[in-house]
């Protein structure tokens, strides 16, 4: 399902669906790449909820020294965004993050090497328990919607005896 909402590009979908269907389209010279992030989120960072995650991000991102995008306004912020807020105390595999970048120069840098010194950076300056699966870099303004969700649940029980 492909819809155009304001410009931007909404596809739901596993993350590489997206992001092969985004390819595969003609995409015209924007300085705009976006960085999509896949996380693993387990320990004491389960805890944290979906304002806090995004904000302790945010600063990894600017601590990695990564060219993000800003908004405009009187008080810019990074342009990111968790499409799938997860439930607080719930450990998780394959939690998503996009981050819109902005180019250096106009040239579009090597994708796989470009994505490796981020994904190194980004992981050096992540709290413990948060560690990342996977970076794409894609060229161009794209956003992840999730076309399904499921969980796993390990639930351990006390035995009782009674009498």
């Amino acid at each position: 399902m492909k819809e155009r909402l304001s410009g931007v590009s909404a596809q739901t979908g596993t993350v590489e669906e997206v992001i092969g269907a985004h390819a595969a389209t003609p995409q015209r010279e924007s300085e705009l790449l976006t960085l999509v992030v896949e996380l693993d989120i387990r320990g004491l960072a389960r805890f944290l909820s979906h304002a806090d995650l995004q904000r302790a991000l945010k600063r990894c991102c600017v601590r990695a020294q990564l060219n993000l995008r800003y908004s405009q306004g009187f008080n810019p912020r990074p342009k990111m965004s968790i499409p799938l807020p997860k439930p607080v105390g719930l450990a998780s595999s394959g939690d998503v993050l996009c981050v819109r970048l902005q180019q250096q120069g106009g040239d579009l840098p090597d994708s796989s090497a470009a994505a490796a010194h981020m994904k190194q950076a980004l992981g050096a300056q992540l709290p413990t328990g948060i560690t990342v699966r996977a970076i794409y870099l894609i060229p161009g303004k794209i956003t992840l919607y999730p076309r399904a969700y499921t969980c796993t649940f390990s639930l351990k029980t006390c035995a009782t005896q009674h009498r």
